[in-house]
């Protein structure tokens, strides 16, 4: 010990020589340089960013726990952290930050899910037909809105954050700078140091679009001097310490497509109703045209309009697929229409999309008085069937009538849906009035 006492001067001076080296503020040499904002203002780090939401950094990864982005990224889920940040917005006001995660990882959790014999995955199956994608209020939805509506059966694709200027960050010096987060809990971990706000973390752009941060805080300058038994060192008081760490550009959560079955193109397996062609349907064409055609949004055609059974059938092209669900909810909010039935989603080769839509009518109140609807029935009317009233309401005509037998009553109805005038006869009731005559009533419509 004694003849190392004459060089502990000069080991003590290299030693601080090489901590000083060690707390330098010079950016990395091989970095691209950073973008400068303009004077005085925020610089621009909007972009999505490669990152992690765990505590400890992935390779190639830093971890960002330490800084303004902490209480953003603890919101996530632990089996999938989040692997994408989208930054956005005005940073002289605002920075909205999206979490997301990759197409991969979603895809990977969505097959997950499929394996468990769960009330989700029979769900998950059944929605991933776009039979069900185009039926009741899922035809109202674009095609992001289903997605979303999947979605809750699976991972979260995303949450939204915004942080505000003056409350989670400055701007200073060509930087956006926020609190950093000690948490070294350092030396003896069964009595951890707690968290605390100690320097900060500044960000800013290159010129490659990499997210740059530099940390600056106190740190203890210390010179080990001697390790025998335990070491031991001599304090020299603090130094400014600085840390360089970058996340590199990603894609968008949302930028890379997965394809689902449910946006394939199909066509309805349920049947057209059966049946003679509605005359009155028919009669309606130029009706519905009418109607249809102020709810078609910009880039929409109604390229046909047919009477297909007791409905018309929409063709209607679009140059987007979204546009359908617009229109669907415009004919829904429009009550002109009992109902509609999205029968057809087909791609086209130039690709534009053609949609086919069934709407069932609502009944059009006669304006024939009912004398002329007397007068048209009689000739309907089988051997022996005295007709007694004709009477209208608000579903159409209705007739009473003495009959023989129900025989006679068959064939009356048969007369009624076979003939050029009426549709859809129906028996209401059958009764034995006065001196025991057989007597019915029977509801029917006007083609």
């Amino acid at each position: 010990m004694r003849q190392l006492l004459p060089y502990l001067p000069g080991i003590v001076l290299t030693g601080i020589m090489i901590l000083l080296a060690g707390c330098s503020n010079d950016y990395p040499d091989d970095w691209p340089a950073l973008e400068r904002a303009s004077s005085g203002e925020c610089p621009d780090i909007n972009g999505s960013y490669r990152i992690t939401s765990t505590s400890q950094a992935q390779p190639g990864i830093p971890s960002l726990e330490d800084t303004l982005f902490r209480d953003v990224i603890a919101d996530g889920q632990p089996r999938f952290p989040w692997e994408i940040m989208t930054l956005s917005g005005d940073p002289r006001k605002e920075i909205r930050v999206k979490l997301g995660l990759t197409p991969e990882t979603l895809q990977t959790w969505r097959l997950s899910q499929l394996k468990t014999g769960s009330y989700a995955e029979r769900q998950i199956q059944a929605m991933q037909a776009p039979q069900l994608r185009w039926n009741g209020g899922f035809a109202r939805m674009t095609d992001e809105q289903y997605e979303k509506n999947l979605s809750l059966f699976f991972a979260p694709q995303e949450k939204e954050h915004v942080l505000k200027k003056g409350i989670h960050y400055i701007c200073v010096d060509d930087w956006i700078s926020g609190d950093r987060l000690d948490q070294n809990h350092a030396p003896d971990l069964n009595n951890p140091r707690q968290d605390r706000l100690h320097g900060v973390v500044r960000f800013a752009r290159d010129e490659k679009k990499y997210l740059v941060a530099q940390s600056e805080y106190k740190a203890p300058r210390d010179l080990t001097t001697w390790c025998g038994d335990i070491c031991k060192g001599i304090t020299l008081g603090t130094t400014t310490a600085h840390e360089w760490r970058r996340w590199s550009p990603a894609h968008a959560a949302g930028e890379v497509e997965i394809k689902q079955p449910w946006s394939a193109d199909f066509t309805s397996d349920v049947s057209l109703p059966s049946g003679m062609p509605d005359v009155n349907a028919a009669g309606r064409l130029q009706e519905v045209r009418a109607i249809v055609t102020p709810l078609l949004p910009p880039q929409t055609q109604l390229h046909a309009v047919e009477s297909v059974g007791h409905g018309v059938m929409l063709t209607i092209n679009s140059k987007k697929q979204s546009a359908f669900a617009q229109i669907i909810e415009a004919i829904e909010q429009s009550f002109a229409f009992m109902r509609n039935e999205v029968r057809s989603m087909q791609k086209q080769p130039d690709g534009t999309y053609r949609m086919n839509i069934l709407l069932t009518l609502k009944e059009q109140l006669s304006l024939t008085p009912t004398g002329v609807i007397e007068a048209w029935l009689r000739p309907l009317l089988p051997t022996d069937v005295e007709l007694q009233s004709v009477t209208t309401n608000g579903e159409g005509f209705k007739l009473d009538a003495r009959v023989p037998d129900n025989a006679a009553i068959e064939q009356l109805m048969r007369n009624l849906e076979h003939s050029t005038q009426f549709h859809s006869p129906r028996v209401e009731t059958i009764f034995t009035g006065a001196e025991n005559l057989r007597m019915v009533v029977i509801q029917f419509r006007e083609r």
